[in-house]
């Protein structure tokens, strides 16, 4: 849940997805914030997805980025993210986004996802749904 208006949040959905929602200037804390949730959405799941939402992000700092591209803690956290799917990026998010899952992957290497960019949430999600049913088959 957001802690004021206005401000990143991330929310959970059952059974296995993780929504970030950044809005306006997405600081390190933030990101901090989200990772915090997902981390313990993870405790106990095989696997799980993340649908992130930059339609209203303005800014993100330098440190944000770092920080996302680390991962939680610093990376001495792993994750069971299978997917990453951002929604409503614009060129620059997208270039950024997909510098910042580079550095992740080789900064944590078994903490890395596939990313993709959708012009839409349905979209997304769809995607995501596909990635959860074929993973779910193999189980």
């Amino acid at each position: 849940m957001p802690s004021a208006p206005g401000e990143t949040f991330a929310l959970t959905e059952e059974p296995d997805l993780i929504v970030w929602r950044m809005i306006g200037h997405v600081s390190g804390d933030d990101i901090r914030r989200l990772f915090d949730v997902q981390q313990r959405f993870c405790e106990g799941w095989p696997h799980a997805f993340v649908l992130v939402d930059v339609r209203r992000a303005e800014h993100f700092t330098p440190e944000a980025r770092r920080i996302a591209a680390e991962g939680p803690a610093g990376g001495a956290v792993v994750l069971p993210i299978r997917a990453n799917a951002v929604v409503g990026a614009s060129f620059h998010i997208r270039v950024l986004g997909t510098l910042v899952s580079r550095a992740a992957a080789l900064l944590n290497p078994t903490n890395t996802a596939p990313l993709r960019f959708f012009e839409t949430e349905p979209e997304a999600r769809a995607w995501l749904a596909e990635r959860s049913r074929e993973i779910n088959a193999r189980r």
